[in-house]
């Protein structure tokens, strides 16, 4: 792989990452209104919504970092 298209994949996560804690944080978060779980039910799923969401903003943390190197690296195959 080339330094660009390296850099397209990386680009691509970063996407993907802030589309799933949007996802995550947002769009779950307002179903319970409507979902007739009960509140115990709520808080687990809610728990654990934002430990994916977390780890969704870690990776692409991660993410942002490496493709920082590859863009300053003179390197250009993978």
């Amino acid at each position: 792989m080339n330094k660009e298209e390296v850099i397209k994949i990386l680009q691509e996560c970063i996407r993907t990452e802030e589309s799933a804690i949007v996802l995550y944080t947002r769009h779950i978060e307002s179903t319970f209104a409507v979902s007739g779980l009960d509140s115990a039910w709520q808080m687990k799923i809610s728990s654990t919504l934002g430990v994916l969401s977390k780890d969704s903003q870690r990776h692409k943390q991660t993410f942002e970092k490496v493709l920082v190197q590859v863009k300053e690296s003179e390197k250009d195959v993978y």
